[in-house]
């Protein structure tokens, strides 16, 4: 299930947008840069970024893990550096007619991830440097240009507390636990 929540895109230092979209699949988390309308949903996301490994679990453990008697994490903050070499992409697209599958596609090798917690609100920082990408048209199923320069990039978000049960995909009554520790911080 997809979020929309207040924020930031960067995007080699532009701000492209202060709403973003956040969803995980697959121990992934994807990211998108979406403006609001003045009314009804937010606008299609041309930039997108998926980073893995990440999931809920990524998330939930720095707080569930002192209430089972472990204490190496430190709250409220936590910081993951993540390095290897297929760790997600920065997608921009599409390029052309919306229907002919262009993008631009960077790959992403190492990223940071950092999360602020607290009785109201979970706070996202997701930062790192592309490596050189290329243009792919999906439709053709070929590879159009080699090269694009690397690109810098910075995501910050807000999940609301009404919202942390949706984006954690917690089934009802097992988010219970997670709140109860977010209260005593």
């Amino acid at each position: 299930m997809v979020v929309y929540c207040p924020g930031s895109f960067e995007r080699n230092g532009v701000v492209l947008s202060d709403v973003v979209s956040a969803y995980f699949i697959d121990g992934s988390i994807y990211l998108g840069a979406h403006v609001l309308p003045e009314k009804g949903r937010p606008f299609f996301s041309k930039t997108k970024l998926r980073l893995s490994p990440f999931d809920p679990a990524a998330v939930m453990r720095p707080v569930l893990q002192p209430a089972l008697g472990k204490t190496s994490y430190t709250l409220p903050d936590r910081e993951w550096q993540v390095a290897g070499t297929h760790l997600g992409a920065l997608e921009y697209g599409p390029l052309g007619y919306p229907g002919d599958g262009e993008f631009e596609e960077r790959p992403v090798h190492a990223f940071t991830a950092r999360a602020a917690y607290s009785p109201q609100k979970l706070s996202l920082e997701f930062s790192g440097r592309t490596e050189s990408g290329f243009e792919v048209c999906h439709y053709a199923g070929k590879v159009e240009k080699l090269g694009l320069a690397p690109e810098e990039f910075r995501v910050r978000f807000e999940v609301e507390r009404e919202g942390l049960q949706e984006f954690l995909q917690l089934p009802v009554g097992k988010i219970d636990s997670f709140l109860e520790r977010l209260d005593a911080l």
